[in-house]
């Protein structure tokens, strides 16, 4: 669950950081590098990252998850 959102958050900002506009050497990037480090998208991926680093944390406390599953996550 929290894998396939991560990832379509990733596609999401990899076709901003790839959209152009234009034509063959006249192309240019439709999203600068502020606008990109900026968006939401990007705080939406960390947040996701938070919640299953709280989620593994919490199942260490409670020896819940064996080491080879937490390393996985």
């Amino acid at each position: 669950m929290w894998f396939a959102q991560i990832y379509g958050r990733i596609d999401e900002m990899r076709a901003k950081i790839f959209s152009t506009q234009g034509l063959l050497m006249f192309k240019t990037h439709t999203h600068g590098t502020n606008e990109l480090l900026s968006d939401p998208t990007l705080e939406e991926i960390g947040s996701l990252c938070g919640q299953i680093d709280d989620v593994v944390k919490h199942w260490k406390e409670n020896g819940s998850a064996t080491p080879e599953l937490a390393q996985f996550y």
